[in-house]
C-alpha cells in the first residue's frame, strides 16, 4: 500500500521559494503532510490545510489550494517522492521526454501537451533492450501510466523508477514543459 502524503505551497512573505500561480508571484514554502482539510465555508475558498508533519502530530499548515499535490506511492532515479505536477524527464532508448506528472483515467502517469506524443516504437525498443520482455503500453499518445513504465522495466518490485528524473514542477519552472 503506497504512503499517503500530499504537497502544497504555504505563503509567506519571508520564503525562500517563488511560484508563479495565475500569474502572480508568490513567495513561501512547501510543506509535506499525511493529512488535508479543505473547509466548506464559503470564506475560505481557495484554501486548505495539511497536516505538515512537523514536530508535532496535528500541526495544520495552510497552503494554497491550487498547489496541493499527491505523492504517488513513487520516488525518481535520485531516490525523491514523485507527486503529481512535478516535471520529470523520462529516459527512454535514444529519447528524453520532458513531462509532467498527472492523474488521468484513474492513475498517475506522464502527460505530454498536444501535438507532442510518446515513441511507442522506441519504448517497445527499449523495454526489449532493457528486459528482453515484450512491452505491454496502453498505446495512448500523450499519456503513459507510472505503473506501465514500472511494469514494463521489471521495477514494479520497488517504488524507485529508474528511468524517471524530477527536474522541477510546474509551479516553479513551468518553462520547460514548453
Amino acid at each position: 500500500m503506497r504512503e499517503h502524503l500530499f504537497k502544497g505551497f504555504h505563503p509567506d512573505e519571508n520564503g525562500t521559494i517563488e511560484i508563479t500561480l495565475n500569474g502572480e508571484k508568490i513567495k513561501g514554502e512547501w510543506v509535506i503532510g499525511d493529512g488535508i482539510h479543505y473547509p466548506k465555508s464559503i470564506n475560505y475558498k481557495g484554501s486548505c490545510w495539511i497536516d505538515g508533519m512537523q514536530e508535532k502530530a496535528n500541526d495544520w499548515v495552510h497552503v494554497l489550494s491550487e498547489t496541493v499535490c499527491e505523492y504517488t506511492g513513487l520516488t525518481d532515479t535520485n531516490g525523491n517522492k514523485i507527486f503529481n505536477h512535478a516535471i520529470v524527464a523520462f529516459h527512454y532508448g535514444h529519447n528524453k521526454d520532458i513531462c509532467e506528472v498527472c492523474f488521468e483515467s484513474g492513475a498517475f502517469g506522464l502527460g505530454k501537451s498536444y501535438p507532442k506524443k510518446f515513441d511507442y516504437d522506441e519504448l517497445e525498443t527499449s523495454v526489449a533492450n532493457a528486459t528482453e520482455n515484450d512491452s505491454y503500453f496502453v498505446g495512448n499518445d500523450n499519456f503513459i501510466s507510472l505503473w506501465e513504465i514500472a511494469w514494463n522495466y521489471n521495477e514494479y518490485a520497488g517504488e524507485n523508477l529508474h528511468l524517471v528524473e524530477i527536474i522541477g514542477n510546474i509551479f516553479e519552472n513551468s518553462e520547460l514543459l514548453k
